[in-house]
Formats: structure tokens, sequence, C-alpha cells
């Protein structure tokens, strides 16, 4: 699967771990933005897939603790995003807006013309 974003029940089909493991990661990793989606989806972003598979491989099956996997991955608690995801996961928000936007904009137009 080669998207360019991924709800958060695919991610965790995906990577094959339970939603509250994704949850407390997201909790425990600042790497891990997800955006809400125009339907109210949360969403993770192609990137933070790359991350979470990471994770999995160190915290799960290396069975290595949370403060090794920062050190693996060369994270502190207190990191902010990369601006390019940070920037790129506004992008695809706005997309997501811009196309509800048309739909209902297209079915206002489709009523008008009953």
């Amino acid at each position: 699967m080669d998207k360019l974003d991924y709800s958060f029940d695919e991610v965790c089909e995906i990577v094959k771990i339970r939603t509250y493991v994704l949850r407390f990661w997201e909790t425990e990793f600042d790497q891990l933005v997800s955006f809400i989606n125009g339907n109210g989806e949360k969403r993770f972003a192609k990137s933070e897939l790359d991350i979470i598979l990471k994770l999995k491989k160190i915290l799960i099956e290396d069975k290595e603790t949370i403060v090794k996997a920062k050190a693996l991955l060369g994270i502190t608690s207190h990191n902010k995003p990369e601006p390019e995801v940070e920037y790129a996961n506004k992008l695809l928000l706005a997309k997501n807006n811009l196309r509800n936007m048309l739909k209902e904009l297209e079915r206002l137009k489709q009523e008008c013309n009953v």
C-alpha cells in the first residue's frame, strides 16, 4: 500500500498492532503527528507510518524500552515535528477540506437544478 495518508485503523491493520498501542505511542513519541481530515477522521502521513513500523520492530520485536527506542530513532521527548512533515500534513488537511467543500457545492448545485 503506497498512499499519501492512512486512517488510524489502516495504520493499526498494516502494522498489526492494537489501537490502544498506537494511542500510547502517540503520547510518547512527538514525531507521530496525526491530523484530522474534513470528515473528522484521524489520519497519518506516510512518514508517520514509517516511524510506526520502526517502533514496532524496536519495541515489540526487539523488546527494547521506550527510552532505547527514542535513542535509536534520535528522538527526544520534546522534539517538534520536522517542518516538512508538518507542512505536508497541513497540505493534506487543506486538500481534504477543499474536496469536501467541492462535494457540498456540487450537491447544492444539483438541488437547485431540480
